[in-house]
């Protein structure tokens, strides 16, 4: 049958012909409808992608996070000898353990905050601290982690420690529930005894008269005496402390 010409008569068959080729149309235009809106829900996710790429990685003029670890690295130069990390697989430390060779006794009632600062992105999950003596008598002991991003807003991430912490000699490794450290994040602990004829000795710096003005600039190393339990948050800056002339060791993996 020969098509409909225009200004003659139309046929049903040419009518019907002319329907279906609308409708093929119409269907087509609807699946071309569905693959532009899953072309524009495609395009909407990259956009969330490539805005989170950007916060992840900053710009170079304001540091941003990418940028702080590019500049961390170029700083960063391997040391000639093995250092803690490689020696006993401490993380992070407040000291070398070479520096650390002598000890402080942890007198009832001082309340002794200890603090440094992390160089890796990493989450704790081990403390490590060194009792080099042991306490004499019955006491009792406690150790608190506080973490911030400045001296002065420290919060508790954990509570540990007990009396079997410090009654005997050694290396203490005490677990933590996974907290996240981030680049230059501030760690510290806290340590307070009492009730015992002798306190514990805790791995340090050896003492030395007017230390405190040297290492305790920013006061990584400070106390507080006539104390019966730790605080929930630290403020190393208050003028309330008193800035030791030792730094005590531990450290985190």
């Amino acid at each position: 049958m020969a098509d409909a010409r225009y200004g003659g008569p139309a046929y049903s068959g040419e009518y019907n012909k002319v329907l279906s080729n609308v409708r093929d149309l119409d269907t087509r235009s609807t699946a071309t409808d569905n693959k532009v809106s899953q072309l524009d829900t495609t395009i909407g996710n990259q956009n969330t992608r490539i805005n989170t790429l950007e916060t992840n990685q900053g710009s170079r003029a304001d540091l941003g996070p990418v940028y702080d670890e590019i500049r961390f690295l170029r700083l960063f130069v391997p040391a000639p000898v093995a250092d803690d990390t490689a020696l006993y697989g401490d993380t992070i430390s407040s000291l070398r353990r070479s520096e650390s060779y002598s000890s402080k006794t942890l007198a009832n009632g001082y309340t002794t905050i200890t603090a440094t600062r992390s160089a890796r992105v990493f989450n704790a999950t081990e403390l490590r601290v060194c009792v080099p003596a042991a306490s004499e008598g019955s006491g009792s002991f406690t150790l608190k982690v506080y973490t911030g991003t400045s001296p002065d807003k420290l919060t508790e991430k954990a509570t540990l420690g007990n009396t079997d912490t410090v009654t005997t000699a050694g290396m203490k490794r005490l677990k933590l529930d996974n907290i996240a450290l981030g680049l230059g994040d501030y760690i510290a602990i806290g340590l307070l005894c009492s009730g015992y004829s002798t306190g514990p000795k805790f791995s340090a710096t050896p003492a030395g008269a007017g230390a405190q003005y040297l290492i305790g600039e920013t006061p990584y190393s400070v106390f507080r005496t006539g104390q019966s339990s730790l605080p929930g948050s630290v403020n190393l800056t208050d003028s309330n402390w008193t800035k030791a002339n030792q730094l005590f060791w531990f450290a985190l993996t």
